[in-house]
This record gives C-alpha cells, sequence and structure tokens, in this order.
C-alpha cells in the first residue's frame, strides 16, 4: 500500500472518529478523486476490520458502527475493570460513587452469559481495606459539586471548620485539584483570604455554595509539584532528617518505601539510619514518634528538640503511675476467668 493511499484512509478514519458521518461526495471533492476511489478506500477499510457501513438517504453517508460492548475487551480486561469498580464502590472511594454502579451493572447486563460467567468465575477473591477517616457516602453531593466546580472552572465559597481554630470561617475559593490521602479527601485550591494556595479537608466544609465567576487555574500547577517534598501534605521549610531505628523497628522500616527521597543505611549492630528530605517536620515528626524507644532523630537538632518535648510531656502525664478507679475496675475485669 503506498503512502498517498495510507494518509487518505488515515485521513477517512479521523473524520468519521470525528464528525461521525461523511458523504462519498465530500471525501471525492477532499482528495480530488472520484467516489469510486472512495468506495474502494472504504473496502480497504473493512478488510483491515473496521465497520464501516454506509447509510442511505439525504442525511446518510459513511458512519462508523459502535462495538458492541462485548467485544471491546477481553475476559481479562472486564475482570480487571470490574474488580477496580466493586472495591472503588465498596469504600465509596469516588466521587459519582452511585453512577459507578449503576455504570458497573450495566457492563455486567451487557455482557453475554457465557463471557459473564467466565468474567465472574475468574474473578480471585480480593479486598482492598481502605482506612476512611470519615463517612464520604453523606459527603457524596459535596464530593460530586466540587468536582465539577474543578471541571467548570468556577469559584466557590465554602463554609470551613478550622481544626487548631476551633472555629468555622467562610472561604472565597478557586477549585483546584482534589486527592485522596490517608482515609481523607482534600481539595486544593486558592484562598482569596490567605491569598494563597491551600489545603482543605473534604469533611469538614459545612456548606458550598458555587459562585457566578470563572477562574484560570495556573498551567503550571500540579499536585506532585504542589506538594513538593512533603511528608504527606502538609507543607513547610525545607530539611533533611535522619533517625536511628533500633530492632525491631529498624526491620520494618527498611522493609518500606516511605518517601521518595528516602536513604537507608543499615548497620552492624541490626540499626538503621533513615535520612530523607522534606518540606516541614510537622508529619514526619509524628511519624517518628509512633516508633517510642526504637527511634533517636539524629539531625535536625530542631526535630530533636521537639520530639525530646513530646516525650517528657508524655512522661509528666504518666507520672502518676497508680490506675484510676475506672481504670483499676477494667483491669479487674480482664483479669476475670
Amino acid at each position: 500500500m503506498g503512502a498517498k493511499k495510507r494518509e487518505r484512509l488515515a485521513h477517512i478514519m479521523e473524520v468519521l472518529t470525528q464528525r461521525g458521518r461523511i458523504t462519498a461526495q465530500e471525501l471525492a471533492t477532499s482528495f480530488g478523486s472520484s467516489r469510486r476511489t472512495v468506495y474502494r478506500y472504504m473496502e480497504t477499510l473493512k478488510k483491515q476490520g473496521v465497520d464501516v457501513e454506509a447509510c442511505p438517504g439525504s442525511l446518510g453517508g459513511f458512519r462508523l458502527n459502535p462495538p458492541e460492548i462485548s467485544k471491546l475487551l477481553t475476559s481479562e480486561e472486564y475482570r480487571a475493570l470490574l474488580m477496580a469498580a466493586c472495591v472503588v464502590s465498596e469504600h465509596n472511594l469516588l466521587p459519582y460513587g452511585d453512577h459507578l454502579t449503576t455504570a458497573t451493572e450495566k457492563v455486567k447486563r451487557s455482557l453475554s452469559a457465557e463471557l459473564w460467567s467466565e468474567v465472574r468465575d475468574a474473578m480471585p477473591d480480593v479486598s482492598v481495606i481502605a482506612i476512611q477517616l470519615a463517612d464520604y457516602e453523606s459527603l457524596a453531593d459535596v464530593l460530586e459539586r466540587l468536582t465539577l466546580a474543578i471541571a467548570d472552572r468556577v469559584g466557590i465559597v465554602i463554609n470551613y471548620y478550622a481544626l487548631h481554630r476551633d472555629s468555622e470561617q467562610g472561604r472565597q475559593v478557586d477549585p483546584y485539584h482534589l486527592f485522596y490521602q490517608g482515609g481523607a479527601w482534600y481539595l486544593v485550591g486558592y484562598c482569596h483570604w490567605r491569598k494563597e494556595v491551600r489545603t482543605f479537608r473534604v469533611d469538614r466544609i459545612r456548606t458550598l455554595e458555587r459562585e457566578d465567576r470563572t477562574f484560570v487555574r495556573p498551567q503550571n500547577f500540579s499536585l506532585n509539584g504542589y506538594l513538593g517534598c512533603a511528608w504527606g501534605m502538609m507543607r513547610g521549610e525545607r530539611k533533611t532528617v535522619t533517625v536511628k531505628f533500633f530492632p525491631p523497628a529498624s526491620r520494618l522500616v527498611a522493609e518500606t518505601t516511605w518517601h521518595p527521597t528516602q536513604e537507608i543505611a543499615f548497620q552492624t549492630d541490626g540499626t538503621i539510619l533513615f535520612s530523607a528530605t522534606v518540606d516541614g517536620l510537622e508529619e514526619i515528626m509524628r511519624w517518628v514518634l509512633t516508633y517510642a524507644d526504637c527511634a533517636e532523630v539524629i539531625s535536625p537538632p530542631e526535630l530533636r528538640a521537639i520530639i525530646t518535648g513530646r516525650l517528657l510531656g508524655a512522661m509528666a502525664r504518666y507520672a502518676d503511675t497508680s490506675p484510676s478507679s475506672d481504670q483499676a475496675e477494667q483491669g479487674n475485669a480482664c483479669e476475670q476467668p
């Protein structure tokens, strides 16, 4: 097949895909050829497996027949798709959960009994236990409205509960991005009150209203760029942190990728030196504290001082080793056979 014919076949496919329909005369005029030549092109496409048909009438022309849904994917692909949909629906992990459920049911009904049996029987028992810090089923409407506002580039006004101040405040926001992390949904957007891009936890949004204004999101915005080297999602001054972990925590820490910048140096005594460059110390401080006496911050000095203060505070709370009456009763109950 010559290059000219390949180009014309590619052009026909592009036109049919974009416009949905075109007449033989329109193609012939475009190519500067006869209608007979156009019909030969169509026969070539059919031999290549393209389901193209000619429709009679004044509004007729050539069009592509949409493939049957049961022929779109392999049984393995349907299995993967339905498995992912079940996991997402089970935990309400994404906006439009109800729509996903109905779409999944439509896909199931569209499959032949034989294909559905093959897909169903081959699906292994797979589960994903997702941590959820809030009831996101009750927030489905908020998530959908945020998704639409982001897509439409429409500003919003939210009444937001600030945890540290224990108060609610109205915020005018240009919504940029939704993301799910650590069991919670977060909205990233430009806060007109703070005059900077901020992060808002979705379950702390008490009310949400669309505004009659649009905004232009910066072309260079990306979630990865915004979060930078944050340990999780809280950003701050960039620091290189080194922590010494002792067994058995050292073995646990070493087998996991905690941060893209992490480096681990194994010591002969079974300890490890864990290093990472992070934007902000708050979240990595909390992480280190979970390992109690199995972790020691080597640097930076300010992180070591913060953790020392937290541990001393904990010691002060536990200074009175005598349990309260309620604790004593619970302890006695546990000891009974």
